[in-house]
């Protein structure tokens, strides 16, 4: 049958997906939309259906965890930072030395700030549009860190010979070049190949990632003889690149080093005067961690952040400078299995928070003002009705208003209305769509921009927004965390659509509640927010104007500015 079909077909090859959303939208959303107590058009009820939802999606991780387990101990096995890329460098695992290396997480692009080093001995065979040109299997290249350095890494084409479980969109592995230079290493590099001492100067700039005509510079020779010295080292080493070069030299690095290569820490982005950013990890066991932002002015009002799908807790640098002006101090908690926070058993918001409270503690922060973004809004409401003396004030973004009532979900845009609904009715319908959703937007760059733009594509606001590149490399990042965890996503959903009327009730009794909103939010509107605001003295709207769902970021100082009136 065509649904059960497209189920199992989505499960097995999530590429497929597409075809599933078709029927999955026609045959299975639709009808509950019509008749809540409904039978499928093909026969299939919906008793049937849940089990083979439940079945496929048991299937599909099965396979997934196997794949990405794989890859993790592949990478793990690497004596380097090291990490997996899809050919347009998006980063689809990494080992925790990388990660505390670049500060990158899985689907950041780690050739947005990297410039080839592309000097050969033969220059035919090099492609300077394309990363990886056919007849070039490795690369070197620098990673343009925050504080104004760079760190060299080699990228290189990935073979089923290195690593069996390879996927055809998991084909470039990238190493950090983190070995320091040293005397032992270099002379074994002379002696080997009898290298002069020019040609040894040479060899060290190369090693620090420098292009021949920087080289030319330092060493006040002309290109020529730099280029006749470079083709001269690379001959004697039998090499026929600067990458198989630096890739032969820091193997050889790393092995004579003395002490065992050191994690660096995340470089710290160099923002305004008077603000600061930085990422940290809480461990509270060998199994349980929280990876946090902390960011703005440093003697700030404290605000505990709570992202959702349309932010980021890890944030750019013009966020922490919005923050720092309007006076606040941040810590941003990424949510379970979003960066280095360790996945979570199962979904306990209020829990979370509880843990965020003790992060925040740790960094000498007592009492903050709760801030919760869209669904993370009801996180807050209903963290501060169980802790009502941990936080001074709670602040909701896009959150919007209690969904009570089946007019606000009849107002919504068609999508939403039917996603909103299915985690009001039957939510069990929506975690192997979300499952094969996740894995089918990660599959390459342009499944990733079509479904950054599906997801915001009832948005005429966010719509225009996004064909900026700031924006839309923003929206990916914050969509693509809400998506690494589809069953928490899910759940977030149907935790949005329960009635947290009684909770906001309590808070507001109290502590100030401050309702933040987007004017053009196309399906929460304010002028909702607005009539529960009139239940309660403590509660107040501010409508940040000509903004939707990409508030935080488009309109950052207006937002830090508004959350400073409670903080």
């Amino acid at each position: 049958m065509q649904i059960i079909d497209a189920i199992y077909d989505a499960a097995l090859e999530p590429d497929r997906y597409l075809n599933f959303t078709e029927v999955w939208e026609e045959k299975i959303i639709a009808p509950i939309l019509d008749d809540r107590d409904f039978r499928l058009s093909d026969g299939v009820g919906t008793s049937s259906l849940n089990k083979h939802f439940d079945r496929a999606l048991r299937i599909f991780e099965r396979t997934r965890e196997h794949k990405r387990g794989s890859a993790q101990a592949f990478l793990g096995r690497q004596n380097f930072a090291a990490a997996l890329l899809h050919l347009d460098g998006s980063v689809i695992a990494a080992n925790p030395a990388f990660h505390q290396r670049f500060g990158m997480n899985v689907g950041d692009g780690l050739f947005e700030n990297t410039e080839k080093l592309t000097y050969r001995l033969d220059r035919s065979g090099t492609n300077e549009d394309n990363w990886m040109s056919p007849n070039v299997a490795t690369v070197a290249a620098r990673y343009f860190l925050p504080d104004g350095g760079h760190s060299l890494i080699i990228v290189e084409k990935l073979t089923q010979h290195q690593f069996s479980d390879i996927a055809d969109d998991i084909v470039l592995l990238v190493k950090s070049c983190h070995a320091e230079w040293s005397d032992k290493g270099a002379e074994i590099l002379a002696r080997s190949f009898a290298l002069t001492p020019a040609e040894m100067a040479v060899a060290r700039m190369l090693y620090d990632g420098l292009r021949a005509n920087e080289i030319a510079r330092q060493r006040e020779r002309s290109i020529g003889t730099i280029k006749k010295q470079l083709k001269s080292l690379l001959s004697k080493a039998q090499l026929n690149s600067q990458a198989e070069f630096i890739s032969m030299s820091t193997g050889l690095m790393h092995v004579v080093e003395i002490k065992p290569d050191a994690v660096a820490t995340s470089p710290k982005p160099n923002v305004q005067v008077g603000s600061f950013s930085e990422l940290g990890i809480h461990s509270f066991n060998s199994s349980k961690r929280i990876q946090y932002a902390h960011f703005g002015a440093q003697d700030g009002a404290p605000v505990l952040y709570l992202h959702g799908h349309t932010s980021s807790a890890i944030s750019p640098p013009f966020v922490a400078d919005a923050a720092a002006a309007a006076g606040l101090r941040v810590v941003a908690p990424c949510k379970p299995g979003i960066g280095e926070s360790s996945a979570s058993a199962g979904f306990d918001p209020v829990g979370f928070v509880a843990d965020c409270l003790v992060v925040s503690e740790q960094l000498g922060i007592g009492q903050p003002a709760l801030v919760g973004h869209a669904a993370s809004g009801v996180y807050a409401v209903n963290a501060a009705a169980r802790y009502p003396r941990r936080f001074s004030s709670v602040t909701l973004l896009d959150t919007g208003a209690p969904l009570r009532s089946e007019e606000q979900f009849l107002r919504m845009p068609e999508s939403s209305r039917r996603i909103f609904l299915a985690a009001k009715s039957s939510p069990e319908l929506l975690y192997a769509p979300f499952a094969f959703a996740a894995e089918s937007a990660r599959r390459d760059a342009d499944a990733e921009r079509a479904f950054v733009e599906s997801q915001l594509a009832e948005s005429a606001h966010d719509t225009q927004l996004i064909k900026q590149p700031k924006f839309f490399a923003l929206a990916r990042r914050a969509l693509l965390d809400f998506m690494s965890t589809p069953q928490r996503s899910v759940d977030e959903l149907v935790y949005w659509v329960s009635d947290w009327t009684d909770a906001l009730s309590q808070v507001a009794a109290e502590m100030p509640v401050h309702f933040i909103h987007s004017e053009k939010h196309d399906w929460l509107p304010h002028a909702d927010v607005a009539n529960v605001c009139g239940h309660y003295p403590s509660a107040k709207l501010t409508v940040v104007e000509a903004t939707a769902q990409l508030l935080v970021y488009e309109r950052p100082h207006e937002v830090f500015d508004a959350i400073a009136q409670l903080a």
